[in-house]
């Protein structure tokens, strides 16, 4: 039986799989794991000519641009959401301040009603309305305090931002149509703001009112 004699010429291929094709030729890099599904299938075109490395890299920094532009969006809008949160509490709580501090500051107005009544039990009349005198001064001090002041009205003519017609009532001097003719409780502003318009009586010529 003769012995075969080796061709050193005849080398045989690696079967495809096997560790020795995987050596000499590596697989390309998986676009999935670097990117994702979506990403993969935009980046391998059908029929089309294959991306060079140089896009490749492009387009995987895009992706993490993207995914850190989206972090950074849901990172600003959660701390919005808390900036709201913690406004609409320091709000209450400023609100909660201010009315402290006005009933603070109405309680000497209390107290010293409270001691003219008590002093005056059977008294004269004219402490007691000396008290009140008193009293009436300490409020009006207080309101400037705060900027309250009442609106003048009477004889101006009537503006609805203002002023809340009662009632219309008939005159006969054409001077005094649309004016208020009475006040029939005052109003007050706030610094610039109404605080409280002031019902009246708004006059209209006799000669405009309908016939009854």
């Amino acid at each position: 039986m003769s012995e075969e004699k080796e061709n050193p010429t005849n080398t045989k291929e690696p079967a495809p799989g096997s560790p020795e094709a995987s050596s000499e030729n590596p697989p390309a890099p998986d676009l999935k794991t670097e990117l994702g599904a979506a990403e993969a299938a935009a980046l391998t075109p059908s029929g089309g000519p294959a991306l060079t490395p140089e896009e490749r890299e492009a387009l995987v920094k895009k992706a993490e641009e993207r995914d850190l532009f989206f972090e950074e969006l849901l990172r600003a809008k959660a701390d919005f959401e808390n900036y709201r949160k913690r406004q609409s509490r320091e709000r209450a709580s400023w609100e909660s301040q201010s009315i402290r501090r006005l009933m603070l500051d109405l309680l000497p107005i209390l107290d010293n009603f409270e001691r003219a009544l008590a002093e005056n039990q059977g008294g004269s009349g004219d402490s007691l309305k000396a008290g009140i005198r008193l009293i009436y001064q300490m409020h009006q001090h207080l309101m400037e305090r705060y900027h309250v002041r009442e609106m003048e009205a009477l004889n101006r003519p009537f503006d609805p931002e203002r002023h809340e017609a009662v009632q219309q009532v008939e005159i006969e001097e054409a001077e005094k149509d649309g004016l208020v003719v009475k006040v029939l409780q005052k109003g007050y502003t706030c610094e610039t703001a109404i605080l409280r318009p002031a019902k009246v009586q708004v006059g209209k010529l006799a000669s405009k009112a309908a016939p009854k």
